[in-house]
């Protein structure tokens, strides 16, 4: 007996995107905030500017509708994107020209991303409210489930993982709602020993997270 799951395979030379890690304030900023390549390495694109997304680092794949998921990430230095620090987005490119939408702002209609004070640009700056905030407040991963209708993010301030229903926002393209936002149950206790627990990474696999 053989068997196989389609969800795990590709071409010999598929197209992977990662995120960019630059600087400085989002607004006007022509630079990448994701780069797409083959897999080989033959080739480099530009899948998204920073004006568009800020800065991210979560990334999601949907095969069926061609939407790149992104999600928002504190780091120093570095401006979240228009929607601040609670949105994921989505960019399709299957037309040859990214196009980006906010799929839902977390800090709108989730349990809440906490909140960092307002930085400065100038540069050189120390940024030192995102030293003392990184991996506590905002996004950390995403990824989607095998029916790519449900969109998984782990809630670095709530220390949870979020659930977000895509199937408004694929029928109407506009950003859903809190009717649409869901939560996990809470992950068995890790027993840190002088530290604390910080969920951030994520995945999906054979209906489990």
């Amino acid at each position: 007996l053989g068997i196989a799951e389609s969800t795990y395979f590709s071409s010999s030379n598929p197209q992977m995107a990662v995120a960019v890690m630059s600087t400085g304030a989002y607004t006007g900023a022509a630079t990448a905030a994701i780069k797409g390549l083959n897999y080989d390495g033959s080739s480099q694109f530009l899948y998204n500017l920073r004006l568009k997304v800020g800065t991210v680092w979560g990334l999601a794949w949907d095969p069926e509708t061609k939407n790149l998921f992104s999600s928002a990430f504190l780091r120093r230095f570095a401006d979240f994107g228009p929607n601040g620090m609670g949105a994921i987005y989505a960019t399709n490119r299957s037309s040859g020209v990214s196009s980006t939408s906010l799929v839902v702002d977390l800090a709108q209609v989730g349990s809440g991303v906490g909140v960092i004070a307002p930085r400065s640009w100038v540069s050189p700056t120390r940024d030192v409210d995102a030293f003392e905030n990184i991996g506590e407040v905002g996004l950390g991963d995403i990824d989607l489930d095998t029916t790519h209708d449900l969109l998984y993010v782990v809630n670095l301030f709530a220390k949870s993982v979020q659930v977000v229903n895509l199937t408004s926002y694929l029928e109407t393209g506009t950003a859903v709602g809190s009717e649409s936002v869901s939560q996990l149950p809470a992950y068995p206790a890790p027993n840190c020993v002088n530290g604390q627990d910080r969920p951030f990474a994520l995945k999906f696999k054979t209906d489990k997270v």
